[in-house]
């Protein structure tokens, strides 16, 4: 356990140092980005007190210098008392794109409740709030052309900053000892801020159709998935997810098959492998955008997957299929005395 921290904070510390920088978060892996998908996860943990997660995801290197991502988050349950879980986290990412190094840094906190609809925690409706800090650098040195860009010439910032925030709701049932569903919604970038590099020359221009403001789309993200015992030993459990973002929506269905591999107390190991299709919908157009597939080993309380991002779409000619690898790695803190105190609710595993 003391190695799994020690990589997370190491993780996080390269974060700060580095300063790494752009797009929205974007992961195939929906179990292991709780805190990314709906802030109404936050503290959401089965078995446990606290959380630590790391996620990394590189996507169509072989064609350009396109996406690296990042992402490191932190939740614990703060005070339960008579059907009430209230938690809170904290959560960082990093992205890189492009050959002008377009990058983001998103640092937020996130809040949650989670109330008990019964007595015995059969059903559970949660609320969350995210709010976050984002800084977006892009680099003008490594721009090729043959005349110098007139903005560049103006002064125009090659650093902004600004607020965003969002809010998730979910619910869970659970259908019997081994058998529970859940569905969820979460509204991100709801402020719309103003993501443009020329705000500070703006104001005053006369070329207002090249110096509008830019504004971040707001997010809507469904979300749903399931838990089904197939035998003594075998799991089914679908999810899918659903995102709508300005003129691009995005639809992601799938499934994980699940084998408890050994239940000993103290050497629990459960093996998955799984496949999910990724489809595009644009004004335009619309089609299957890549294939997942998906391998996950739980050992105890830590749990490691690895995916591969298989491209479909028409961009395939150029990437020759190759899309994306993806690790994630979650780690459960027990914490024996202060999860007593919070026993009053029972967390579904997602």
């Amino acid at each position: 356990m003391r190695i799994v921290i020690l990589i997370f904070f190491v993780f996080m510390s390269c974060f700060i140092a580095d300063n790494l920088k752009a797009q929205d978060v974007h992961f195939s892996h929906i179990h292991a980005s709780p805190l990314y998908l709906n802030p109404s996860f936050t503290g959401l943990i089965n078995d446990g007190a606290a959380r630590l997660i790391v996620n990394s995801k590189s996507q169509w290197n072989t064609v350009t210098n396109a996406y690296s991502t990042a992402a490191a988050s932190a939740d614990i349950k703060l005070m339960a008392k008579k059907g009430t879980l209230v938690a809170g986290g904290i959560q960082i990412y990093a992205d890189k794109a492009g050959d002008l190094s377009l990058t983001t840094v998103k640092t937020a906190l996130s809040a949650s409740i989670i109330k008990s609809l019964d007595f015995d925690d059969n059903y559970l409706l949660n609320f969350g709030i995210n709010a976050g800090h984002v800084s977006n650098r892009i680099d003008y040195s490594q721009m090729i052309g043959f005349d110098n860009e007139p903005l560049i010439d103006q002064g125009i910032e090659n650093k902004i900053n600004y607020w965003d925030f969002g809010v998730g709701l979910s619910w869970f049932a659970k259908l019997s000892e081994h058998n529970q569903v859940y569905l969820g919604g979460s509204f991100w970038h709801f402020n719309t801020p103003d993501v443009s590099f020329s705000k500070d020359i703006r104001q005053g221009s006369d070329d207002e159709t090249s110096l509008q403001r830019e504004k971040l789309y707001a997010k809507k993200v469904v979300h749903g998935g399931g838990s089904f015992k197939m035998s003594q030993r075998m799991w089914l459990e679908p999810s899918f997810i659903f995102m709508d973002q300005g003129p691009h929506q995005e639809i992601n269905t799938g499934t994980f098959l699940k084998y408890l591999k050994s239940k000993k107390r103290h050497k629990k190991v459960s093996v998955y492998i799984g496949a999910w299709l990724r489809w595009y919908l644009e004004a335009d157009t619309k089609g299957i955008d890549a294939a997942v597939a998906s391998i996950r080993m739980d050992i105890n309380k830590t749990y490691l997957t690895l995916s591969y991002d298989i491209n479909l779409s028409s961009y395939h000619r150029a990437s020759n299929g190759a899309g994306g690898v993806e690790l994630s790695l979650i780690h459960i803190l027990e914490m024996d005395r202060y999860s007593r105190r919070l026993s009053p609710i029972c967390c579904p595993k997602i």
